[in-house]
């Protein structure tokens, strides 16, 4: 029988956040690493009384700016508190927390995977490339192989993708799409199909977050430089049900093709 533990034990465990920096800090902008905003983020750990932290958002640095602000706001805050309590004879205890506070650093970086390739690795101009579809609402992941990033190509892949899905056009309303150049008569196609078709602004990638975070994931499987062409149908479809079958917290720890199915239900109740 295990005895029960004891407080001063389990007090031990509790770590010291007064001595503790974190170094590893997700936001609102690694859309599927992280949710906390910035501000509750910093609020947090002021609270705690640690020295700093540092905001490391996925592949971006798009925070950077609201946590340059939100610290200094911070900060500020907490130096005209301390002069307030040095003032009116505050408690040793109290000055020393706001005295750590306003001694806090906000430290900015970024996580990033580093691959290492040769010019013999390097990616060649007619290698097959991968044309990836997810769907807003559900997080459905559609990833296809085609010839090459030639508009013909998409406008392919396009075509035949209306042939496989059932009520195409109740489900591709509008396509997002990058300014590459084989989307570049994306419109043309997207009139005759009856899709709104737009485009995100230049070096604006954050625009299809959802669609780059998951570009990030296939990844994971299909790494940067590496041939499309020695990937087989099997194996990307393998990569596209483990995406599409992946338990997420925004969608209420349901699969992403759980919800697709359960919106494809209500528009065939729609369209009957």
């Amino acid at each position: 029988m295990f005895r029960p533990f004891h407080r001063n034990f389990v007090a031990r465990l509790q770590p010291n956040m007064e001595d503790f920096v974190h170094l590893h800090v997700h936001s609102q902008y690694s859309i599927l690493d992280g949710q906390a905003s910035i501000g509750n983020l910093l609020k947090k750990a002021v609270a705690d009384g640690m020295q700093g932290m540092a905001l490391t958002d996925h592949g971006n640095m798009m925070g950077v700016k609201e946590f340059y602000n939100e610290a200094k706001k911070a900060i500020g805050k907490a130096k005209e508190s301390l002069k307030k309590a040095q003032e009116e004879g505050g408690s040793e205890e109290q000055i020393a927390k706001l005295q750590r506070a306003a001694a806090f650093k906000p430290i900015l970086g970024c996580e990033m995977y580093v691959a290492r390739r040769t010019l013999k690795d390097k990616k060649e101009k007619t290698d097959q490339v991968l044309l990836t579809l997810t769907e807003r609402k559900t997080k459905k992941e559609i990833i296809r192989k085609i010839s090459g990033k030639t508009v013909n190509a998409v406008h392919r892949c396009l075509k035949k993708l209306k042939k496989e899905t059932p009520n195409f056009n109740k489900i591709f309303r509008s396509i997002t799409a990058d300014n590459g150049v084989e989307f570049s008569k994306l419109y043309e196609i997207g009139e005759k199909m009856g899709i709104d078709i737009y485009y995100a602004h230049p070096y604006s990638s954050w625009e299809r977050g959802l669609n780059e975070n998951t570009n990030r994931i296939i990844r994971r499987f299909i790494p940067k430089g590496h041939r499309i062409r020695e990937y087989t149908k099997k194996k990307i479809e393998k990569v596209e049900f483990w995406i599409n079958t992946m338990y997420r917290r925004s969608l209420g720890w349901k699969t992403a093709e759980e919800c697709y199915q359960n919106e494809l239900e209500l528009l065939d109740a729609v369209v009957t």
